[in-house]
């Protein structure tokens, strides 16, 4: 009856659990009305479960998804081994949103009268890239487990950052150098997650360059972590064009940021970072530099500057505040002998020989 929408759940048991009708019928009972199955375990015909997942006629429940999986064996090997499967109607099924979302407000029990029925059914789920990005983070936050056994091959970055925003994946090193493996910036994107686990483990993690730009860049490590993470890195990985500029404007900002006088100079002498952070951060830590040090400095930031390596010439460059205490520094020491205003300009008095 076309107008018979809303059967009552108990009649519609009873009409899928009964043998006289033909499955054919039954799938298009199933298909026009909107009464939903509470229980998937009270359907007799496995032959129906696919067809009420695919028609949506079912409560979304962990319960139901796991009494399906239970229910789809198939045969692995030549041993004739069997196991069950994650079906594709399960996937389906998870792919509505609304289903996901409800599944979501369910925390999956680690065990069931003292057994762990899901382990297995929930860990290939989390391990299908079938299922849509939005109803998978959904769905993690569902899981009660940590796993330190994960295989990131088979499913994409944004699935595995849902696992970690879950905290599905164990902080561990195992777990760092997978991610690494999979692609770059998962493994920072895991330790900013459970940094405090991470930084316990420093001295037994390793970082390229790539790993210490994203640490750099990140808006989610303290200066403080940054800093003890530089503190673990060779001076080749530091030592980058991207890396440096990154260090020269938290040096610039944040004076309890230290670094060692090799990588310091190395930001001074870099011409890829702005002239006027250079100039700051050298005039910070002037008092470190001699004579020697100072020419190559001047040389290095180029233009006008270089000009006051010439003791010939009487230089002339901007008047500015940090022109300013950049001069001032060089009277101090005794690298020039003076300096005074020429209309916009200061000029440069060298001593006489």
């Amino acid at each position: 009856i076309s107008t018979n929408v809303n059967e009552r759940e108990e009649y519609l048991i009873a009409l899928l659990n009964n043998e006289n009708i033909e499955i054919d019928n039954k799938e298009s009972v199933i298909s026009q009305i909107e009464t939903k199955i509470t229980k998937l375990s009270t359907i007799e015909d496995s032959a129906l479960y696919t067809i009420l997942l695919e028609n949506n006629k079912l409560f979304p429940s962990w319960e139901n998804l796991l009494f399906d999986y239970n229910n789809q064996i198939i045969v692995v090997g030549e041993e004739g081994k069997t196991e069950s499967e994650i079906s594709e109607s399960i996937i389906g099924f998870i792919n509505l949103i609304q289903n996901a979302e409800e599944l979501s407000k369910v925390k999956i029990p680690k065990e069931v009268n003292s057994i762990n029925i899901y382990g297995k059914f929930w860990k290939k789920l989390i391990q299908k890239d079938e299922i849509v990005d939005q109803s998978y983070d959904l769905i993690t936050k569902s899981s009660p487990w940590c796993y330190s056994d994960l295989s990131f091959d088979e499913i994409s970055d944004n699935k595995i950052k849902s696992l970690i925003n879950s905290n599905c994946v164990n902080p561990i090193i195992e777990s760092f150098i997978s991610l690494k493996e999979k692609s770059d910036g998962l493994n920072i994107y895991l330790l900013e997650k459970r940094k405090s686990d991470y930084i316990k483990i420093l001295d037994q993690l390793t970082f390229d360059s790539d790993d210490l730009e994203l640490i750099l860049k990140s808006v989610i490590l303290n200066n403080s972590e940054k800093s003890k993470i530089l503190n673990t890195c060779s001076q080749e990985t530091i030592i980058t064009n991207s890396n440096i500029k990154l260090l020269s404007s938290i040096l610039i900002t944040d004076n309890s940021f230290v670094v060692s006088n090799n990588v310091l100079n190395s930001v001074l002498l870099n011409n890829q970072v702005p002239v006027k952070e250079r100039i700051g951060l050298f005039v910070k830590n002037s008092s470190k530099y001699d004579l020697s040090f100072i020419e190559s400095f001047l040389r290095n930031l180029g233009g006008k500057y270089n000009w006051i390596t010439d003791a010939s010439s009487k230089a002339r460059i901007p008047q500015d505040q940090d022109n300013w205490q950049l001069l001032s520094v060089l009277v101090n020491k005794r690298y020039i002998s003076s300096f005074s205003e020429i209309d916009s300009d200061f000029r440069v008095n060298h001593k006489r020989k």
